[in-house]
């Protein structure tokens, strides 16, 4: 029984992945709310980048994203561990 249902889930979720990624298909701007296993599920290797010669190569090329992401922590708190840079740059 446990393992209908485990495979029931399986589908589902491949399901809603490929739903997900087609919506991302179809949008031109991309609006994620910061939920990291959300971003890698649909973001997938060979769906949203590659590598060509050992470098990365994005695949959804004309697209916009906008990521919003949330902090525990002040401006300050980050900057003076210089988290500040690296938030930054992802």
């Amino acid at each position: 029984m446990v393992e209908v249902y485990v495979k029931i889930m399986d589908d589902y979720q491949n399901e809603m992945l490929l739903q997900m990624q087609a919506q991302t298909i179809r949008e031109d701007v991309i609006i994620l709310g910061c939920i990291s296993e959300d971003i890698e599920r649909v973001f997938t290797y060979g769906f949203a980048y590659k590598y060509v010669n050992g470098e990365q190569m994005g695949l959804l090329q004309g697209k916009k994203a906008v990521i919003i992401h949330t902090q525990g922590k002040s401006n300050e708190e980050y900057a003076a561990s210089g988290l500040d840079q690296a938030l930054r740059l992802t």
